[in-house]
């Protein structure tokens, strides 16, 4: 047996969500649409180690299950995550980032 019926991602700053993190970016998503001229940077990692990767960075999950994962936030995301092939970030302006809806 084990704790979730079911393998989905939960968020984790100092406790456990009770929701998957997909529920917690459709949220984010319907904030954004509200407020396009916002913009919101996310950083996903265990414990804010930048240094590990793969299943080091998220014991318990295959290579399939982070890709299958990081396309729903894709796809939740669509057209308004930053598009490095019209530019680098750092060189990039937020005006230049309101003008592509990004």
């Amino acid at each position: 047996s084990t704790i979730l019926p079911r393998k989905d991602w939960y968020c984790l700053h100092g406790c456990q969500s009770r929701q998957p993190a997909l529920a917690y970016l459709k949220q984010v998503r319907a904030w954004l649409d509200a407020h396009p001229t916002e913009v919101v940077v996310f950083w996903v990692s265990r414990h804010g180690n930048p240094s590990l990767t793969g299943t080091a960075q998220y014991p318990g999950t295959t290579a399939a299950e982070r890709r299958a994962f990081y396309a729903q936030v894709e796809a939740l995301f669509r057209g308004r995550l930053f598009d490095a092939g019209r530019g680098r970030l750092n060189e990039t302006s937020v005006a230049s980032l309101w003008k592509r809806g990004q």
